[in-house]
Order: C-alpha cells, then sequence, then structure tokens
C-alpha cells in the first residue's frame, strides 16, 4: 500500500492510478478489449454479446510460460454452452488431440504448456480457436504470422532475458524497468512496451499506465511511442495526480482559522 513518508514523498515508486488519472493515450491502450488479461481493471466494456465462430488471440510470455490462455470478455460467446469449470477438446492441426481445462471462474484454460513449446514463439504468437460442430470439441491452430504489436524478436528477447537475471538478484522497481526497456531513442508502441516488461516482471496494462502517466520522464511521442527522458527524471511526478493513486491516504490540510483566532493572535 502506498504513502507519503514524512519529506513528503511516496514510499514506493509502483503505484496505480484511478481510471481518472490516466493520460488519455495510456487508457485507450489499457482499455483495449482485444489484449485483455487477468488484473486488468479498465478494460472496456462489450456493448452486447455477439455469435462469435473463431477467436484469435495473442500469446504473452507469462501465459506460454504457464500454459495457459486468457479467456477474454469477447472470447464468451464461443464458450457459452460449455459449463464454468469443465475439460474441453482442442484438435490441432497436426491431429493431436488436448484436452486443457476451462475455468470460466478465473477466466483462463489450462494444460496448454507443452503445444505452446512446439507451436508457439515465446512472446507475440497468434493461435485461432474454431468450434468443431460436436460439442465440446474445438479446433486449434496456430497463425501463420505473428501479433506485429507483441512480438518480440530473438535478438531482443535474448537481450531482455539478460537483463532479467541481471536484476533478480536485487530489488528493483517496474519504473526503473521501463526505463531500461526505453533507453532507445526511438521508444516503443504501449504494447509491444507491455509485453518486454512482462518479461522482466508480470505487470498489468493498467500498471503500465499508471506508469507512463505518474512520472514526469516518461511521454507520448511521434509514432504512438512511449519514451523515457532522462533529464526529466528529476521532476518525479505530477503532485496533481496524487489524488488518484490506488490505496493512498493524503494528510488531511491544516483547518483555516476562524475569525476568533485569527483575533486573538492579534
Amino acid at each position: 500500500t502506498p504513502s507519503m513518508a514524512e519529506d513528503g514523498t511516496l514510499t514506493t515508486e509502483d503505484v496505480i492510478l484511478s481510471p481518472d488519472g490516466l493520460t488519455e493515450e495510456a487508457l485507450q491502450a489499457a482499455a483495449d478489449p482485444y489484449y485483455d488479461d487477468i488484473g486488468e481493471t479498465c478494460v472496456s466494456p462489450v456493448a452486447e454479446p455477439t455469435e462469435v465462430e473463431l477467436i484469435s488471440c495473442p500469446l504473452l510470455y507469462h501465459h506460454y510460460l504457464a500454459g495457459t490462455l486468457r479467456l477474454r470478455t469477447t472470447d464468451a460467446d464461443l464458450f457459452a454452452n460449455e459449463g464454468d469449470l469443465t475439460m474441453i477438446n482442442l484438435r490441432c492441426q497436426d491431429r493431436v488431440l488436448l484436452s486443457p481445462w476451462l475455468n470460466k471462474q478465473t477466466g483462463l484454460m489450462y494444460g496448454l504448456g507443452a503445444w505452446y513449446r512446439v507451436q508457439m514463439p515465446l512472446s507475440g504468437g497468434l493461435l485461432t480457436i474454431t468450434a468443431s460442430g460436436s460439442p465440446g470439441e474445438y479446433l486449434l491452430r496456430s497463425a501463420d504470422e505473428t501479433d506485429a504489436q507483441t512480438y518480440i524478436g530473438r535478438q531482443s528477447l535474448q537481450e531482455i532475458i539478460g537483463w532479467r537475471e541481471r536484476l533478480g538478484h536485487k530489488p528493483t522497481s517496474t519504473k526503473r524497468m521501463l526505463q531500461i526497456l526505453l533507453a532507445s531513442d526511438k521508444g516503443l508502441p504501449f504494447n509491444q512496451l507491455w509485453a518486454q516488461v512482462n518479461i522482466l516482471r508480470r505487470t498489468t496494462r493498467v500498471q503500465l499506465a499508471s506508469l507512463l502517466s505518474f512520472y514526469s520522464c516518461f511521454c507520448y511521442g511521434e509514432g504512438n511511442r512511449w519514451c523515457f527522458e532522462p533529464e526529466k527524471l528529476s521532476d518525479g511526478y505530477d503532485d496533481a495526480k496524487l489524488q488518484f493513486v490506488t490505496g493512498l491516504k493524503l494528510p488531511e490540510p491544516d483547518p483555516e482559522p476562524d475569525a476568533e483566532q485569527v483575533e486573538s493572535a492579534e
């Protein structure tokens, strides 16, 4: 829980802002239902349920490792006839039959790790699931292309994993990790930055959007890219956004003296 130290500074660098505290660009990115994931609080609601015969899902590194698949709100219709906790059949293009668990309460499908390791890249692979026409059975395919916004090339991936090994030996804030990932003058788009930071540490989109909105050293620039400006590190954060920090209790301002107190002081 964040709090204010005696010197008036925050006791933690990693804060989460309410939606009102996010910049327009950060909020729009955090609310994208296509990249909905576990722990997200700003995802835009689906206006009306629509019939879905096929879902396309980008696979992020943390799901690759866990062998899980996030069931987004937009995917709900495809599995509408399944129970809250049930085992389904996924038939793959290589005729392999998988039997993962579908848990609607956690919003996850479990048991896909072995298939991922053979068919998918570590981050940014695309998979599709369609109904087969048989009850409880679906067709699973790895798409020919990757998700351009979250795919991480081999060289960049090795560099980030190297940073993870070095940072794993000491406490490091997510803010510091963003500074490292944004060290290039070119910056990174939001979704690519989200994919990369999730290799270093599991980070929600609302957490990322909060840090980019809160600290003066991060800015939104050309090409829809977020950049790090080292010269602004000393500027800290925007004091006006403290009121939006989740869980932070700001000190009560000193009460204004009433007329009698003013007169007695004189």
